[in-house]
């Protein structure tokens, strides 16, 4: 045989045994729907009101409180946070004026009395 015969063989084969292994996914994969479809029509029919959702027993009340304690501790996490960048910055900007000012004879930002210059 000439090499074009061969490769359009070899081709061929390995096609049809791709659309095998395709065939017996799709098998597969029908088989594992229909096993979460009974299984999940078995916990359907287990509920006794017909819900598959865990009951809460809490009063409204509670789930509000709750909710509120959750919003107010990460309301409280947050401001903590932005609270010691706004005092870092603060000092930040206190050390920078002093740094600056020193030089100039300068006192808590005013400049030095009449008389009272740099050397």
């Amino acid at each position: 045989m000439k090499f074009l015969p061969k490769l359009v063989l070899a081709l061929t084969a390995v096609a049809g045994c791709a659309g095998a292994q395709a065939a017996m996914s799709d098998q597969a994969d029908q088989d594992r729907r229909a096993r979460n479809f009974d299984e999940a029509l078995a916990a359907y029919r287990a509920s006794p009101d017909g819900t598959t959702v865990d009951r809460d027993d809490r009063t409204m009340r509670e789930k509000t409180h709750d909710a509120a304690d959750t919003v107010r501790a990460k309301t409280h996490r947050s401001a903590e946070k932005v609270r010691g960048f706004t005092h870092r910055q603060a000092e930040k900007t206190r050390d920078f004026g002093e740094r600056h000012d020193a030089p100039r004879g300068m006192v808590n930002g005013e400049p030095p009395a009449h008389g009272e210059g740099t050397k």
